[in-house]
């Protein structure tokens, strides 16, 4: 993970990683290390068994619909369970987190996940890694609910009869009304971002009284609930994700890893002194073991992996645990 992380959420990611029923022997191996490395990891430790009488007292209601996430999910799941409860949610409020929409979402993609749906007037809606989204349609608009992550639409021309429904993308913080329109929404912490691709879109927060902002095709803008910044160019590679690409231009290698880590289990960080390095390139999300391979090969780097779900980037010279 290209941020730093507190002991209880590296003790919350070695609970779930040692509750997954794929973990290994090395996965214990490397717990053990962990634990034994810091005081503050031990204290971490402990409070996750306080609260693993939590877990076991799961009313059926809540754990029926949150446990039977498919496989790929359920770690993350358990995972955002345990930081919930060592943030002192009660046991209640830590199970209605769980059922929030981000979870009971009619479309949802797990970490390293894609997903293409046909809506019914025939506009495209793909989810990129993490992504959750509702789809309304009614006799009034068409409409798409974004709860996380991120998504990128192709519209289509309304397929009902005499009508002429506008199709509208809702974020926490406001409304993107397509215009015939090819865009990319994003949910950031504390705000939402829209790329358009091809034709424009409007722009309105939910809280401004001020009139919507048009955005042209290869424009760019980020909006809270009041307000909206300038529009600028989009980044280069704006979309490619779609097709499972990572392209990037003159990007910080701090930044570069920080949009890696959305497709990748675990954590990655890098050596302080690599955070400003700048990346280019084409790099696959589907293998991210070998996009940090392609790094290593293109920039004096090497790739050391603590675990599998754990790796640091860093300067060639340096050379300690399994690097590549």
């Amino acid at each position: 993970m290209s941020k730093s992380v507190s002991p209880i959420e590296e003790a919350a990611f070695w609970y779930a990683c040692l509750k997954a029923e794929d973990a290994t022997e090395q996965d214990h191996r490397h717990w053990q290390q962990w634990l034994d490395a810091s005081p503050c990891n031990q204290q971490a430790w402990a409070r996750i068994q306080q609260i693993r009488s939590l877990f076991e007292k799961v009313p059926g209601k809540f754990a029926s619909p949150v446990l039977a996430q498919k496989k790929t999910s359920r770690r993350a799941v358990l995972r955002s369970a345990v930081v919930a409860a060592c943030a002192g949610l009660t046991g209640a409020e830590t199970w209605r987190h769980l059922s929030s929409p981000e979870l009971r979402a009619d479309f949802r993609t797990g970490v390293g996940e894609r997903q293409r749906q046909v809506l019914a007037d025939g506009s495209l809606l793909y989810l990129n890694t993490r992504s959750a989204a509702d789809v309304v349609f009614d006799h009034l608009e068409r409409r798409v609910l974004l709860h996380a992550g991120e998504i990128l639409i192709e519209t289509r021309p309304d397929n009902m009869a005499g009508a002429a429904r506008p199709f509208i993308v809702h974020t926490p913080h406001g409304r993107v009304r397509a215009l015939g329109t090819r865009f990319v929404v994003r949910l950031h912490d504390g705000r939402s971002s829209v790329q358009v691709l091809q034709h424009a879109v409007d722009v309105r927060p939910a809280l401004s009284m001020a009139p919507a902002v048009r955005l042209a095709e290869g424009q760019e803008l980020s909006f809270d609930s009041h307000g909206t910044d300038m529009p600028r160019p989009h980044a280069a590679g704006a979309g490619a994700w779609r097709d499972g690409r990572l392209s990037v231009v003159d990007m910080r290698l701090h930044d570069f890893l920080a949009e890696l880590a959305r497709h990748r289990r675990g954590y990655m960080d890098c050596a302080p002194e690599l955070a400003g390095l700048r990346v280019s390139g084409v790099f696959p999300l589907d293998d991210t073991d070998a996009a940090l391979g392609m790094l290593a090969d293109a920039f004096p780097l090497r790739v050391r992996y603590l675990t599998r779900y754990w790796a640091t980037i860093l300067p060639q010279q340096a050379r300690s645990g399994a690097s590549r």
